[in-house]
């Protein structure tokens, strides 16, 4: 959908992550760039790149957490948690609220994109 309405589009993953992307679009429709996390982290860094709008996925492990608060640090633009997966959510939630990063939960079901999509909508203005 992004693509569609010319908005670049880079996504930065783990090596499973961007396996898994590359996987499910072979011929890049929807996903664009796929580059390592940590190289889009030193880009950032390094002041070369910034979006302004970062999506970050935090699974059950804090490692997400800690991805989001340094995106959040490094960007100038909006960055959004999208906390998903079993027991550790709350904790993962907790821990973004004290980073002081947005997060909304994605309930884990067979098609989540429909209220995950809503809340997407309720923190950004795709419109800026």
């Amino acid at each position: 959908m992004l693509r569609k309405k010319d908005v670049a589009v880079t996504i930065g993953g783990t090596k499973a992550a961007r396996a898994l992307l590359e996987i499910a679009d072979i011929d890049q429709i929807y996903t664009g760039k796929i580059q390592d996390i940590d190289a889009v982290i030193n880009a950032m860094a390094d002041k070369t790149f910034d979006a302004d709008v970062s999506l970050v996925l935090v699974h059950n492990e804090a490692g997400g957490v800690a991805y989001a608060a340094t995106i959040q640090a490094l960007t100038s633009g909006t960055v959004v948690a999208v906390v998903f997966g079993g027991g550790e959510t709350l904790a993962r939630m907790n821990e973004l609220k004290e980073t002081g990063c947005p997060a909304i939960f994605a309930q884990g079901s067979h098609n989540p994109l429909p209220p995950l999509k809503r809340k997407i909508d309720e923190v950004i203005s795709w419109d800026a």
